[in-house]
């Protein structure tokens, strides 16, 4: 009778022939290995997204925050909607955990709990520090998805020991620091922009659609993305040309069309100025950097 290997997973073939093995993680946690210059460009992000960075260094701009360096051993927040722009600078192992939303009772009542603390916290996309027990939970949650261990039970297990840990051994306004951008009810506003601001394509029209008073709304949202509604429509709308404009066979007019100007000539100005050059230009620029990339 051969030695059993206690480090290793065994009856690997039960596990993932159980209709509970997830072959594909959307939701849940990823471990990965990214050389450095990786480049990952996300203009919209499905899911809420922990990146926390076990080894390396990279460079992330979410929204209206620029550059920002995480090293090894911290972790931040990237909130569904976002539009994130990353590139790592070495070898890097992180792990991904990826949520749709809180969903046990006890974590969304904590951070409900916390809402109040809100207005303590300066938030500017600060990662927080990992530390003892959350690091020897990562090593043990690591080696078992290396493993071949990926039951969808796993994953919904240690999604509740990860809050378990924050709870237990962050203070609450690290807990904020790091969930700032999901807290209390300020998600949904933030999900009501991110999901209209291209269907909007206006100041105005966004007010319209939230059916709230222009004052509520500028304080609002000011205090939200910590930017003028028209400073933060024209990033992200500016951003999401720039990189549409690099996709082999893309048109002026879909480009028109796929962020609602109201005319070629509209959509001219605005390339000339944003980027000093008309649309045509600027694809024939793009393309050229992609096809040499």
């Amino acid at each position: 009778m051969g030695e059993i290997l206690l480090n290793k997973l065994l009856y690997v073939n039960e596990h993932q022939s159980c209709k509970n093995y997830q072959v594909e993680i959307d939701t849940g946690f990823k471990y990965l290995e990214v050389p450095p210059g990786t480049h990952v460009y996300e203009p919209k992000l499905q899911y809420n997204n922990v990146v926390i960075l076990i080894e390396g260094e990279c460079i992330i701009s979410c929204n209206q925050y620029d550059n920002r360096k995480i090293s090894s051993s911290e972790m931040v927040l990237l909130p569904r909607g976002a539009l994130v722009d990353a590139y790592t600078q070495k070898d890097c192992k992180l792990l991904l955990f990826s949520f749709g939303m809180v969903r046990n009772v006890c974590d969304v009542n904590m951070l409900q709990s916390y809402y109040d603390l809100c207005n303590d916290v300066h938030y500017d996309f600060t990662p927080l520090e990992i530390r003892h027990p959350l690091n020897e939970f990562i090593d043990l949650l690591v080696f078992c998805l290396k493993s071949g261990m990926n039951c969808a039970h796993l994953h919904e297990i240690k999604h509740k020991e990860f809050f378990l840990y924050l709870r237990g051994f962050y203070t609450k306004k690290e807990v904020v620091q790091l969930f700032y951008p999901i807290m209390g009810n300020k998600i949904k506003f933030r999900d009501m922009i991110q999901e209209n601001y291209i269907k909007a394509g206006s100041v105005e029209e966004m007010i319209r659609l939230l059916r709230m008073s222009k004052n509520a709304f500028y304080t609002k949202f000011t205090k939200e993305f910590g930017m003028s509604p028209k400073q933060w429509m024209l990033k992200q709308i500016r951003h999401q040309v720039f990189v549409k404009a690099a996709v082999p066979g893309i048109t002026i007019k879909e480009l028109i069309d796929l962020f609602n100007f109201d005319s070629p000539v509209q959509f001219n100005r605005f390339c000339i100025r944003e980027f000093g050059c008309p649309p045509g230009e600027l694809i024939k620029q793009q393309q050229q950097v992609s096809n040499e990339s």
